[in-house]
């Protein structure tokens, strides 16, 4: 029977190996992983998945953690939906390293994994929910609300964004001129009336 330190820095240089250069992956420690499933950015897509190795490990479970400032936005029915898969999943491979296993397992089946974390958000938009200042509108934009209610105000990223995409992405450099009337059309026309 090998040394249960030896097999988790084994499989600790082969996750760093398998995941070189996706920033999903994060390693918290000798025996402490992360990493994003879903959606880079869209919490409602998307959790992260915490994988702790105890002194035994992989003769026992990781302990799977989920309870991480990046999930508050998951419903706690969702929450332990995911444990409770992951949990089975890792149960099924014990006496291996099975980290990959349990990430690969989360990547895949996310869909499932997040169903009713979906059709919760989807039932808000639905029913119109109440929409705190900073909240997301139709479309994924974050707009403010002014004092009366109305939506008026956009963050300096959401005007940056709109000019760039008005000016095709050349961050506000265009030709000089691009703009202006021709002058000697104009005035021919203007002399021409007036006479």
């Amino acid at each position: 029977m090998s040394n249960p330190l030896d097999d988790q820095a084994d499989e600790l240089e082969a996750l760093k190996s398998i995941f070189d250069g996706d920033e999903n992956f994060n390693v918290i420690s000798s025996t402490s992983v992360q990493y994003k499933c879903g959606v880079d950015g869209d919490q409602q897509k998307s959790f992260l998945l915490g994988l702790e190795w105890p002194p035994n490990y992989p003769q026992c479970v990781p302990v799977i953690n989920l309870d991480l400032f990046y999930n508050k936005p998951l419903l706690t029915k969702v929450k332990s939906y995911i444990h409770s898969k992951l949990l089975a999943e890792a149960e099924a491979n014990v006496g291996m390293g099975m980290t990959f296993t349990l990430i690969d397992f989360a990547k895949e089946n996310l869909d499932d994994l997040l169903k009713d974390q979906t059709i919760v958000a989807a039932d808000e938009a639905e029913e119109g929910g109440s929409h705190s200042e900073g909240e997301e509108a139709e479309g994924g934009r974050k707009e403010r609300k002014d004092a009366t209610g109305g939506r008026s105000q956009m963050t300096k990223a959401q005007k940056r964004k709109m000019w760039d995409r008005a000016e095709g992405g050349t961050c506000g450099e265009r030709e000089r001129g691009y703009d202006w009337v021709d002058i000697v059309k104009h005035l021919s026309q203007a002399s021409s009336s007036t006479a």
